[in-house]
């Protein structure tokens, strides 16, 4: 589950906790103060962990490289593109759709994998395994080659797909 859907719990959670350690303070000021003390060790240690790594995101993955990744898509200025991202389940990479669509540089839709000439692809693996890697959004572009790689961070890397000309 995720942790937003128990946000509208906060309020009632605020309460009882407020309740009870004004119930603790008033039993025994030490314990309270300790406890108190302790919660917020805690909830210090938890704000500064979010920062360095959002929930849901992939290990690794920031807002950073997001702007890293779309910053280098527009400067490519290819036609006809797509993105796959392999670091998470969302393969359609609908972070990086929705910047894109906003800069004015949609990528195709998402039912076009097959109608793109260039495909962006954000994975943690080596070049091999990006083309060999059995997702639809890349099974569906090929035959594919290499032909750019962008370190991004944290051993994630942007890879630019051309889709090979078919012999007629």
């Amino acid at each position: 589950i995720l942790f937003y859907y128990l946000l509208v719990l906060a309020p009632f959670f605020a309460i009882l906790f407020g309740i009870l350690f004004s119930k603790i303070l008033n039993f025994n000021r030490i314990l309270g103060i300790f406890l108190i003390s302790v919660y917020l060790v805690l909830a210090l240690k938890e704000i500064y962990f979010f920062s360095l790594q959002a929930p849901g995101m992939p290990k690794g993955w920031s807002y950073l490289g997001q702007k890293k990744v779309v910053n280098i898509i527009l400067t490519e200025d290819k036609k006809n593109y797509n993105i796959a991202n392999l670091l998470s389940g969302d393969t359609r990479s609908q972070d990086l759709r929705y910047w894109l669509t906003r800069l004015e540089k949609p990528p195709l839709d998402v039912l076009n994998y097959p109608q793109a000439d260039w495909l962006f692809v954000l994975s943690s693996y080596n070049e091999e395994r990006v083309l060999k890697d059995p997702v639809w959004e890349i099974s569906s572009f090929q035959p594919a080659k290499v032909v750019k790689e962008w370190p991004i961070q944290n051993g994630i890397s942007l890879f630019l797909l051309q889709k090979a000309k078919s012999k007629q």
